[in-house]
């Protein structure tokens, strides 16, 4: 199966597009600026992952908790020629372990699912840039 849950690439695509349209600038940012830190939680066999590097700007770390899905994704990713673009990452949505690390966006299109919603929000909202759209959803949900 090329996917493990409904849509397509056009609509991720267009998920895609709606997020990069709100997230701010980095504060004192180069021009150009630098890559998106993108994290793709519960990326399965890369088909979602593929489509985020085909059209962000910025690299991806894409994770599961399922080698073979990993080795998959590395197999498209040399495929469309996008190995540079994606980091596999073996590890467990409920338990992500990146504390130290902040993104620009984080993928979870499918796996919300399996975290519920609320407990998705909570496990990413400190991996977020400070001042991104999410925080500030995130501030608003709990009122």
């Amino acid at each position: 199966m090329p996917r493990f849950g409904p849509g397509d690439d056009a609509s991720t695509r267009r998920a895609l597009d709606m997020a990069l349209s709100v997230i701010p600038k980095r504060k004192n940012a180069p021009d150009p600026p630098p890559k998106l830190r993108i994290l793709d939680i519960g990326c399965g066999n890369g088909a979602l992952t593929i489509q985020l590097a085909k059209h962000a700007d910025g690299i991806i770390t894409a994770l599961d908790n399922h080698e073979p899905f990993l080795e998959e994704l590395e197999h498209r990713a040399k495929t469309e020629g996008l190995s540079e673009k994606i980091k596999p990452c073996l590890g467990d949505m409920h338990g992500l372990g990146m504390e130290d690390v902040i993104f620009d966006v984080i993928w979870l299109e499918g796996s919300i699912f399996i975290m519920g919603f609320r407990n998705g929000l909570e496990a990413c909202r400190n991996l977020l840039e400070p001042g991104t759209s999410y925080r500030r959803l995130w501030r608003t949900s709990r009122n």
